[in-house]
């Protein structure tokens, strides 16, 4: 049904009492959807509990922002390992997972300002030339019109705040999802990296081994020169070696295999990665502080988008519950209309024309009513899908504590085990040097002694590990400052920001863009990664980012992404020569001219 209630042309007055109608009806029509009402589900309650299972004291008694806060959201550096701390740096600023998810979020907020603008008037200008004959007669008669033409269709019923609102959230849940994704690669990479050192500690505990019982050997076929060692002793001896040297070599490969996954998780090949620390003693064990509390939990990235999720479904059933109601448009068209083209702009040809009309759809076969149960069941779902989440949240804690906790009691009880078993070892070699013992029971010893500090090693490195799982599980690293002030000591000029302190850049000079839209968080990152990958290339040169994009919501949560560049080169060929260097390691680039902006997608050499 489409009812026309007011068509008025060529007199201003005339547009002006119609106009008066359209709006009386339209704000009439605003009281009655100011009183419509839906029914929901109930609200959601988070089953977050008041302390965790293992961790004595650890109450719910700060609030979560305090927490994040008093958590460290650089949490690997409390390892106190320089390689570790490069490690996830280039992560941060290279991984194409991160990059990806960062192209994710802008997309999502084009689409949102897309959305936000289907709520504003719609503006054109209409140009119509007619020629029209008559059948039978060669006479053609000739109009021509030019206007103005504007149309807006009144949110009554909220149904486009409410789609702005859903593409928003959207937009955050974008951003909760790259934040969860940086939470997960940060945290297994500090994992095999853990894992790598305590595979290089395995490693060099069988090489000692294998050393001794080559030294064994020795001794034992010296023995045998003599006569005082038979045959058989000697050719056991052999296969001890040799079985060390199998378990060796498995043992190498496991290395590598390590390895492969710190690259992995790093973004980068295993030829491009070269670890220099070989042992878990290079990392310190960080005390762990439980007393955190649970509603921490709900700052999680995961758990934010999973909720981003749910109110943007809330959002959605609006959408479909003002689909069904009656839709009101307004038009105003202003312009010139004339038989011919010379004499068109003319006041009489003058002409006003306001229309407004209410369009109220009968029968659709129940499509809209679906897409209202179909929003509201879906919402439903987002709803179970949070509670679920946080509690997954909260077993995932709870297991990482769990796992903290059993290390420390493994690895103070193995300590004592190690020294058992190397005042057993040492008493066995003085045996084995005055022959009260043969080498099969040095080689036990040696054994025992081996196995007891791999176990030491495994506690301490689980240790390790459990740090990385519970702050992995808290998902502190990716909480959101409500401002931009982390970034305000370090702004060059307007939008343009120096990651460089001591605002040292230059411009005036040709700059190299790195490839990619940087998410605030790897900005920082990518500063230090490129200094400590290129140092000489980098030696005077700045690197500055860009802001080109950022959200904001009311409570003043803040983010931002960015473009990043090299500044300082003096000439274009000193540019292109690192530009050149960056592509050889994998990392696409462009040259800027210096009068070119960072941020402009046009401005690349």
């Amino acid at each position: 049904m489409r009812t026309v209630f007011s068509n008025c042309f060529h007199r201003l007055r005339a547009g002006s009492q119609c106009l008066s109608i359209v709006l009386v009806l339209v704000w009439s029509l605003g009281l009655v959807a100011c009183s419509s009402t839906l029914e929901l589900p109930g609200a959601v309650m988070p089953p977050v509990p008041t302390a965790y299972r293992n961790a004595d004291g650890a109450r719910d008694d700060r609030e979560p922002g305090d927490a994040v806060s008093a958590v460290s959201t650089e949490w690997w550096k409390r390892y106190g390992s320089a390689e570790l701390d490069a490690l996830v740096d280039r992560a941060l600023a290279n991984h194409p997972d991160l990059r990806i998810a960062t192209a994710q979020v802008v997309q999502a907020k084009i689409r949102a300002d897309q959305t936000a603008a289907n709520g504003l008037p719609a503006v054109v200008v209409p140009i119509h030339i007619v020629n029209q004959s008559s059948s039978g007669t060669s006479d053609t008669q000739k109009s021509s019109q030019i206007g103005l033409q504007a149309s807006y269709t009144v949110d009554v019923w909220g149904e486009q705040r409410a789609a702005a609102d859903s593409a928003i959230l959207q937009v955050w849940r974008a951003v909760y999802a790259r934040d969860d994704l940086e939470r997960g690669i940060v945290g297994n990479l500090v994992s095999a990296y853990i894992a790598y050192l305590s595979a290089q500690d395995s490693l060099a505990l069988a090489r000692e081994t294998l050393s001794l019982l080559e030294r064994i050997l020795h001794t034992i076929e010296q023995r045998v020169e003599l006569g005082d060692a038979a045959q058989d002793e000697l050719e056991q001896q052999h296969a001890a070696v040799a079985q060390q040297q199998v378990a060796i070599a498995a043992m190498e490969n496991t290395c590598d295999e390590a390895q492969t996954a710190v690259a992995r998780w790093v973004g980068a090949l295993p030829a491009e990665l070269v670890l220099h620390e070989t042992s878990v003693d290079a990392l310190v064990l960080p005390r762990v502080d439980v007393g955190v509390p649970s509603s921490l939990l709900l700052h999680r990235p995961d758990v934010r988008m999973v909720e981003a999720r749910m109110q943007a479904a809330r959002a959605n059933i609006d959408v479909a519950r003002a689909q069904m109601l009656p839709k009101v448009e307004l038009g105003v068209q202003a312009g010139y209309s004339g038989w011919s083209l010379a004499g068109l702009v003319h006041p009489d040809n003058l002409f006003w024309n306001t229309v407004g009309s209410l369009t109220a759809t009968l029968f659709d076969g129940g499509r809209r009513e679906g897409e209202k149960a179909f929003a509201s069941a879906y919402y439903e779902e987002m709803t179970e899908t949070y509670r679920q989440t946080i509690a997954q949240s909260v077993r995932e804690v709870e297991s990482a504590i769990d796992l903290q906790r059993s290390a420390h009691v493994r690895w103070k009880a193995q300590k004592r085990a190690v020294r058992a078993s190397l005042a057993l070892f040492r008493l066995a070699t003085e045996s084995f040097e005055l022959g009260a013992i043969d080498a099969r029971g040095l080689l036990e010893a040696r054994r025992n002694l081996q196995h007891s500090q791999d176990e030491l090693q495994r506690a301490r490195s689980d240790a390790l590990r459990g740090f990385a799982h519970l702050h992995q599980a808290l998902g502190v690293m990716a909480a959101r400052e409500k401002d931009n002030t982390r970034y305000s000591v370090a702004l060059a000029s307007g939008d343009t920001l120096a990651t460089d302190r001591a605002q040292d850049w230059r411009m005036g000079q040709w700059m190299v863009r790195l490839q990619g839209m940087y998410h605030r968080a790897a900005v920082d990152a990518t500063a230090r990664d490129t200094r400590a990958r290129w140092p000489q290339a980098m030696r005077g040169r700045s690197v500055v980012a860009e802001r080109s994009g950022y959200l904001e919501r009311e409570d003043g949560v803040f983010d931002a992404w960015y473009r990043v560049a090299v500044a300082g080169w003096p000439d274009r060929e000193a540019a292109t020569a690192f530009c050149n260097d960056l592509l050889a390691a994998r990392q696409p680039c462009q040259v800027l001219a210096p009068d070119a902006e960072i941020a402009d997608d046009a401005s690349g050499h």
